[in-house]
Order: C-alpha cells, then structure tokens, then sequence
C-alpha cells in the first residue's frame, strides 16, 4: 500500500486551474491592467469572507480568502520596494553627480 499519496491542495494549487502547464491566475492577470488585477484580487477576498459561513467549508473558504490577500500583499509589498529601489538609485545618482 502506497503510503505517499499526494494531498490534494484545493487552495493553494487545484487541479481545475492549471491548463497546459498555464495557471489561470497568471493568465487573469495577464489580460488586466496592474490596478485592474488588483482589484480583481481584493473582490476575490471580499468574496470569500463573505460566503466562508454559508457553504460548507469555512475553513477552505477562509484560506483561499487568505492565499488572495497574501498576493495582493506580496504584490503592493513588491512594488512598495522597487519604489524605494528607484528613489535610492536616484539618490545615489544624484550624490555621485556632485563628485
């Protein structure tokens, strides 16, 4: 008996989402703009905070609630950084001009 048997991850990586090897949140995001992807995944948490109770599996409902706000997160933490990144070349820039 095969004691390895891969769990099936219904939040993090389901099977219904991945076509060809393209998963479909890269594909959703290719065809919005920045803000508009944004957008989409804050409706997506809002979503599923609202139904968690109503469907029943909370629990599954509140991690995919979760894995949508952890990319948005990651996605305004990124830009966040590379905003910094461009101000202190700039920075840099400027204090080497003066030499």
């Amino acid at each position: 008996m095969d004691t390895h048997i891969k769990q099936y991850d219904n939040v993090n990586n389901p099977k219904h989402y991945n076509k060809h090897g393209i998963e479909c949140i890269d594909a959703i995001q290719a065809s919005m703009s920045d803000k508009e992807f944004l957008g989409y995944l804050k409706a997506n948490v809002v979503k599923y905070m609202w139904r968690y109770d109503y469907k029943g599996k909370p629990l599954e409902d509140l991690k995919k609630a979760q894995w949508y706000l952890d990319k948005l997160i990651n996605i305004i933490h990124n830009k966040d950084l590379k905003s910094k990144q461009i101000i202190m070349e700039g920075f840099k820039e400027g204090v080497n001009d003066d030499i």
